[in-house]
């Protein structure tokens, strides 16, 4: 059973600055927040702060979740400000109508599109990466221990917990001190070789190019955790690719063709007996920021192209090849050889992972994590904004 997680404190990466907040001007429609330490001032609109209030009339502090009607903002007097002051750490602001709001300026720092940043991400090649270890009865018993994983995990794209009981019971202890295991077609934990029990390259001894897994789903998992129980011959190296970074390699030899591979579907499909899963997206795809926070990568599991139009057909494939060749440049894949009591976590939206042929017996168990899941446990652990 899942430890229950506890809570640590707000870090508070703007704590430095919310004492350098002490002035607020006011302007139409919106107000500003000035800090000698930002160097420019923050401005926030009446109808944001207003819709963000957080007194007992307007949110529910027990359930996390608005009370105020989106469309009293259509009322000028319930976005306008009559008075604003900062004191203390908190902003108070009094409107038109007669309600009263205050807010943490610690709050409001971490929530200003502004100030928002990316978290750090720490590019790697076969050259630099270091994988970090976190051994299983630490990982399962410290909290910090749990904290200094998902930080890895954020940064890297991946990590392994060490000296895991190898059988699948205590692999999914391990999961589940993390996030719940994701439930798919393929069932909740598996236990395979090569026996082609799915329709599915995994299950066989070949070898494997390295991927990103279900490329078929409109969301892809988010964690693909693999744990090799036993293997009784050779080979079966599992290769290891960051895909943000041969992005951004690919990015600077051809931004045509990286705009085009954000732009045009590529079609990934599954297909074995009563089950056909399709799904049409770009193989880049990006936030609003213009981003990149996903990649849709799998040679393998590509349905039939019908999504480009014809006449870019020939400068699409020359893209797709491109970008293929750097994936496959030894200089980016990394080796690794999973033993058994190494259980791995991989970031599928980020890292690609394949494998050598192998000889022998090979005994596999895995699972996936949902990204919704992961990134919850992340923010739980302040790891994530």
């Amino acid at each position: 059973m899942k430890q229950v997680l506890k809570q640590n404190p707000v870090s508070g990466v703007f704590k430095c600055l919310v004492r350098s907040v002490t002035n607020v001007f006011l302007h139409e429609g919106r107000l500003q927040l000035h800090s000698e330490k930002l160097g420019k001032p923050l401005c926030f609109y009446n109808v944001w702060l207003r819709d963000h209030c957080r007194c007992n009339e307007c949110y529910h502090v027990r359930t996390n979740q608005r009370l105020f009607d989106i469309l009293k903002l259509d009322q000028d007097s319930v976005s306008k400000i009559n008075k604003a002051c900062v004191k203390e750490d908190l902003l108070t602001v009094s409107w038109a109508d007669g309600h009263k709001s205050t807010y943490s300026i610690n709050w409001l720092l971490q929530h200003t599109h502004q100030l928002k940043s990316r978290n750090s991400l720490e590019l790697w090649d076969s050259s630099n990466l270091k994988i970090d270890y976190y051994p299983y009865e630490k990982f399962m018993s410290c909290d910090k221990v749990l904290r200094d994983f998902l930080v890895a995990m954020v940064s890297k794209g991946v990590a392994i917990v060490s000296d895991v009981p190898p059988s699948v019971i205590k692999t999914r202890e391990t999961v589940e001190r993390l996030s719940p295991v994701m439930k798919t077609f393929y069932g909740e934990m598996w236990e395979f070789s090569d026996n082609l029990e799915y329709s599915d390259t995994a299950y066989t001894s070949d070898a494997i190019e390295s991927h990103t897994d279900t490329t078929y789903m409109l969301q892809s998992v988010g964690i693909q955790v693999l744990h090799c129980l036993k293997h009784n011959g050779e080979g079966g190296e599992n290769t290891l690719v960051d895909g943000f970074n041969c992005v951004k390699q690919f990015k600077n030899e051809s931004y045509q063709g990286y705009n085009m591979l954000s732009s045009l579907s590529t079609p990934g499909e599954y297909i074995d007996g009563e089950r056909h899963y399709k799904c049409d997206l770009p193989m880049l795809l990006h936030n609003q920021e213009n981003e990149l926070i996903r990649v849709r990568y799998n040679t393998h599991d590509r349905a039939p192209l019908e999504t480009v139009p014809p006449t870019l057909i020939p400068e699409y494939y020359r893209h797709l090849i491109h970008l293929t060749k750097i994936i496959r440049n030894p200089k980016n894949v990394y080796l690794l050889k999973l033993t058994p009591g190494n259980v791995i976590f991989m970031d599928n939206w980020r890292i690609l992972h394949g494998r050598l042929a192998y000889t022998g017996a090979r005994v596999m168990t895995g699972c996936y994590i949902d990204r919704s899941d992961f990134e919850s446990s992340a923010r739980f652990f302040n790891v994530l904004p």
